[in-house]
């Protein structure tokens, strides 16, 4: 079962979650982002088919220097946090085109609710780590968001990932 429709619908509905309205341009947005779930070596439509979809997350991240809190985010990249109920798939922009894809079993990632700063203004976010640490703030990039909305989604993957 091919996985990348749902995804699209849960990312459209967690966007008009945080942004009322813009759900439907949501998918197309991170069309480079979801394009790599079909187009790696590893298949990820045979691990993830038969589970059912927790929750899908627009975010914005920040690799350089996570630590902290609040995490500024200065070299901001689109992503996009999947949940699964045993494992997360984590999809981010690396600049200049390149995409990176990574699975991870939900008992291998460590999380922490943190807040993050996003053009100036504070943003609820997550912390991942499964090595090196990257900081999450759940937003979509070219839109603000609601601050009520971001943190009740914020708690909700915080939920399903520590649980």
């Amino acid at each position: 079962m091919k996985i990348r429709p749902s995804i699209e619908t849960g990312l459209s509905a967690t966007a008009d979650r945080l942004n009322p309205g813009s759900g439907a341009d949501a998918p197309k947005h991170a069309k480079n982002l979801l394009m790599t779930i079909d187009g790696t070596q590893e298949d990820f439509n045979a691990r993830f088919g038969s589970q059912e979809l927790q929750l899908v997350v627009p975010v914005v991240v920040e690799k350089k220097h996570p630590d902290g809190d609040p995490v500024t985010i200065s070299k901001p990249h689109d992503g996009v946090l999947i949940v699964y109920p045993d494992d997360i798939l984590f999809i981010r922009a690396m600049g200049f085109g390149a995409v990176e894809i990574k699975a991870h079993r939900k008992s291998d990632v460590a999380a922490e609710s943190i807040t993050t700063v996003l053009d100036g203004a504070e943003v609820p976010g997550l912390r991942l780590a499964t090595g090196k640490p990257v900081a999450l703030a759940i937003a979509q990039s070219k839109h603000p968001g609601n601050p009520a909305e971001q943190a009740a989604v914020r708690d909700e993957a915080f939920r399903l990932l520590t649980s």
